[in-house]
């Protein structure tokens, strides 16, 4: 991940933020996992979570995530009362899945360690999860707050 704008930021913490493959480290709570920033939020592909939440089909629950944790920490700070024990935490759960069509009748994958070959069974999977749009119907949903 390009997590390198984060230097500046890590020299004047004396801190690092990123793992040993660059990825930002968080909690649970997809909070930046250091003290001094813990109103910074990483959704999305460049935190430090386990490959499978990296889907882009995970972007929006975790999105949904970070506004819920920074309406909370706002309502909290607002009353007087401490934030931590009112956010919510990622589960973690998704759908270990990649489908990758080839041509409008064959495609490969993989789902849930299952991997999907050269098979007339495969295809037909890839064929009706994937390869009608390639997810673009999925992808303007994840987007609807967009205008």
């Amino acid at each position: 991940p390009n997590a390198k704008y984060l230097q500046g930021l890590e020299d004047s913490l004396g801190a690092t933020l990123r793992d040993p493959n660059g990825a930002i480290r968080v909690r649970p709570t997809l909070q930046l996992d250091n003290d001094a920033c813990n109103n910074i939020f990483v959704p999305g592909d460049v935190n430090n979570l386990p490959a499978g939440a990296k889907f882009s089909m995970v972007v929006s629950p975790q999105a949904d995530l970070v506004a819920a944790n920074i309406k909370a920490m706002i309502d909290s700070r607002a009353n007087g009362q401490e934030t931590s024990a009112a956010l919510k935490q990622w589960d973690g759960r998704v759908a270990n899945a990649t489908v990758v069509p080839i041509g409008r009748s064959k495609g490969v994958g993989q789902l849930f360690g299952l991997v999907l070959g050269n098979s007339r069974f495969a295809d037909f999977l890839v064929r009706n999860i994937k390869g009608k749009d390639y997810f673009v119907s999925k992808a303007a949903q994840n987007f609807k707050h967009v205008k």
